[in-house]
């Protein structure tokens, strides 16, 4: 069978790149055909823009575009070089010649409304090249926002369009199950993926030396640095700060493959972001989460209540219990329950003969 997936590949950070490639590889491993669809929408480019018009008007954004613009040039490459990995594959969306069976729309928050202006078509099944074939979401979300009535409606209408549903939170699917539309939880395709294909990822990167607390933020934060720092000096360690993608002190990018292996080598880890509690879990680490703010904290909340570590989830440094180690026996047990039940929902939805209803 020949699949395309629909999601925001392009998006230069590591949870969006990562989640395409580990679901790519996902269904290369079931023996189908895989292909990116190359949709990189105007507002998605604009957003991972290098430079940005408004910055003309303020001295000091512009300033910071010069100062920074080596390192984010150089991030921008180690990106692409990844990308460049990905088996991708243009769609001439007003077709309906193509020569695929199914669309798999997702992982990410593809139907967020505020991060696609709206609601993008695409990513709702809504082109004449999607008519006739199966199409199928994967761990979609819709973000944590409020919709209006008449968003309700429409949301809910362009629901009908796929034929099996898979959602990443407890919320929509909660959502969408109260207006009778049966949906699937299933797991980011990072923990879907699991061992095998992040060591690949992380083997293409060269191991770093010396014992370390990695300390990841999407963006830099006292409070996660400072429970870092306190966990490093208890394990008698340093602390390597990674941030937007850049190392703290000397502003080197980490490439995709070596923030995998920064994980895979890590003597501790302290995240705030939910794919930095996927990774340590995956690799076995000891870590803790800080607690953000209850919005963000909920994706983590969720999956960590699941396998039964809710404790890594912290929001004081008193929280801190070093001497509790995690039994990563009972957790990896719980994950691969995850990890099987999602991967039967692709299996199932991809062998369907059901073709859901006309754009509409």
């Amino acid at each position: 069978m020949k699949i395309g997936i629909l999601t925001f590949h392009i998006a230069r950070n590591y949870g969006a790149v990562l989640q395409c490639y580990c679901l790519t590889e996902t269904l290369k491993r079931l023996q189908h055909e895989v292909k990116v669809i190359d949709y990189r929408p105007v507002y998605l480019v604009k957003a991972h823009s290098l430079f940005r018009k408004q910055w003309l008007k303020h001295p000091l954004s512009l300033l910071r575009f010069f100062i920074l613009f080596p390192s984010a040039l150089l991030r921008r490459r180690k990106f692409d070089h990844f990308l460049a990995s990905l088996p991708l594959q243009s769609l001439a969306f007003k077709s309906p010649d193509n020569d695929f069976d199914a669309f798999v729309f997702g992982s990410d928050q593809i139907w967020n409304k505020l991060i696609c202006n709206g609601f993008d078509p695409v990513y709702f099944a809504g082109e004449v090249a999607f008519e006739g074939k199966l199409k199928i979401a994967y761990a979609a979300s819709s973000g944590h926002v409020q919709l209006t009535d008449r968003e309700q409606e429409t949301f809910l209408r362009y629901m009908q369009r796929f034929d099996a549903l898979g959602v990443r939170e407890t919320s929509l699917q909660d959502f969408l199950q109260r207006h009778g539309i049966p949906a699937t939880l299933t797991v980011d395709p990072v923990v879907l993926a699991g061992r095998p294909v992040l060591d690949a990822i992380a083997d293409k990167a060269p191991a770093r030396r010396g014992r370390y607390v990695l300390c990841y933020e999407v963006s830099p934060t006292r409070k996660v640095r400072s429970f870092a720092r306190r966990i490093a000096r208890e394990l008698g360690c340093d602390v390597l700060p990674v941030a937007r993608g850049e190392y703290a002190s000397g502003r080197k990018c980490v490439s995709p493959e070596a923030f995998i292996a920064l994980f895979r080598d890590a003597a501790f880890v302290v995240s705030s972001s939910f794919h930095g509690m996927a990774l340590s879990l995956m690799f076995g680490k000891s870590f803790y989460n800080i607690s953000v703010n209850d919005q963000q904290d909920e994706r983590v909340r969720s999956f960590l209540s699941v396998v039964g570590l809710e404790g890594r989830l912290i929001r004081q440094e008193s929280q801190i219990r070093l001497q509790e180690a995690i039994d990563y026996d009972c957790v990896w047990k719980q994950i691969e329950g995850l990890r099987a039940s999602s991967l039967d929902f692709l299996k199932e939805a991809l062998r369907s003969k059901r073709v859901s209803n006309p754009i509409t």
